[in-house]
């Protein structure tokens, strides 16, 4: 069950574009040819898919959705509901097997690394991002410097 929660980066290719997203997988390719890639780890769609699923955040978010019956107009509504669905995801608790298993896999990355605590980042990784229909360029958030589980856990979320 962990493996499909998290990947180690030399665990995945452009096969896994689905599972972990562009950026991941091609961190994945990279290390696969040798390019000098800092090591690290992918939380993948399985994992997001049991966090919503696990913490009601996706029936709260389909629910807040169907108060618009005409869909979303403008781009302040747009807007607010985006705020609004943030919002419920971030007032949710990460459950405990998949706190668990981010915790084990940075405590190992620290281990292979020789420190207590390593500065990683956290980095989104749509996976649709930039295909050939779509680009999400700028649309999600990466936070740079984190340090510890505790912070890891809260920018992941």
């Amino acid at each position: 069950m962990d493996a499909k929660l998290i990947l180690w980066f030399d665990e995945i290719d452009r096969n896994f574009v689905t599972t972990v997203g562009g950026k991941n997988a091609n961190l994945g390719e990279m290390m696969r040819i040798g390019v000098p890639v800092p090591d690290g780890f992918a939380i993948t769609t399985e994992a997001y898919e049991q966090f919503m699923r696990n913490t009601g955040a996706s029936s709260e978010i389909n629910q807040y959705i169907s108060s618009f019956p005409e869909g979303l107009k403008g781009t302040s509504q747009f807007q607010e509901a985006s705020r609004s669905i943030r919002q419920i995801i971030e007032a949710k608790e990460i459950p405990q097997d998949i706190c668990n298993s981010i915790a084990s896999h940075y405590e190992q990355l620290c281990e292979k690394c020789e420190t207590e605590k390593l500065s990683v980042a956290v980095r989104s990784s749509g996976v649709a991002e930039d295909s050939a229909s779509s680009s999400f360029a700028g649309q999600f958030d990466s936070y740079l410097n984190v340090i510890g589980k505790e912070e890891l856990l809260e920018k992941t979320r």
